[in-house]
């Protein structure tokens, strides 16, 4: 019988996320909230060069990989047109709520709701409010946001990472099966190698979001902002993967399978 990778355990993943984003907060309750921005190193400030670069464009950075994995998996062209869907309503999701719902984005909407921008008068009178959302009260008003606030970081973070996931692992194993078995053909495990590679790719990506998120979990965001943060994402993955997609636009159909075999 010719090994391969053990299939995703959606108990074990979702889990797993969770306890992070748990034991994070606790640390920044107990032991980072008390120190100051000012003396986090390096890559742990806002303005480091994977927060600037990688993490504020994350979704640019998923849709880059995962779109190379789609050219070298192999896949035919049903399947093809399958991924291509999931990934235009994993996006429409990002987008909705993070950046435009007629209007603002949800999560935009809800910072308007629930907080406001205080600004310092700088005659000594009292301090004024202003309706703003976090980022706009801190670069225009240049003033201090107080309410809830749906910690984005943590949604992008943990929504990439699942939607990859459930994307490449279960093509990786069945390539990974290819190079492990001796009767392979050549062709066909050249065709695995390359596959297999894309799909480092794209775990190279989820590590890099997972490093991300315990930056983001011990040093950003109040509990159940990173909570919030969290649900949005294990829900849509909760819905989609565990019961929408297997039914109408599996990962893998049973056609697919047999020619690929």
């Amino acid at each position: 019988m010719v090994k391969t990778l053990p299939p995703l355990n959606p108990i074990v993943i979702i889990s797993f996320y969770f306890i992070l984003v748990l034991v994070g907060s606790i640390l920044r309750k107990y032991y980072f909230e008390e120190i100051s921005e000012n003396t986090y190193g390096t890559y742990t400030k806002k303005k480091s060069v994977i927060n600037q670069y990688f993490a504020k464009l994350g979704w640019a950075w998923t849709t880059l990989v995962i779109f190379i994995f789609y050219l070298f998996s192999g896949k035919t062209k049903k399947s093809k047109i399958y991924s291509l869907i999931r990934y235009i309503i994993a996006s429409l999701y990002w987008f909705i709520l993070c950046k435009w719902a007629f209007g603002p984005g949800i999560f935009n909407r809800i910072q308007l709701q629930y907080g406001k921008c205080e600004v310092s008068n700088k005659n000594g009178e009292e301090n004024t409010f202003v309706s703003a959302t976090s980022i706009s009260c801190h670069r225009v008003h240049k003033g201090h946001w107080i309410g809830f606030d749906v910690s984005g970081h943590v949604f992008l973070l943990v929504h990439s990472s699942l939607f990859l996931l459930e994307e490449i692992w279960p093509i990786l194993r069945k390539q990974a099966s290819y190079l492990l078995d001796k009767n392979t053909l050549p062709e066909k495990k050249q065709r695995a190698r390359k596959t297999c590679c894309a799909c480092i790719l794209c775990l190279i990506i989820v590590f890099l979001w997972f490093y991300t998120l315990c930056i983001t979990t011990t040093h950003y965001h109040h509990f159940r902002e990173k909570i919030f943060g969290f649900l949005f994402p294990a829900l849509y993955w909760f819905i989609g993967y565990q019961f929408f997609f297997p039914r109408y636009l599996p990962v893998e159909t049973k056609e697919i399978v047999k020619k690929a075999e």
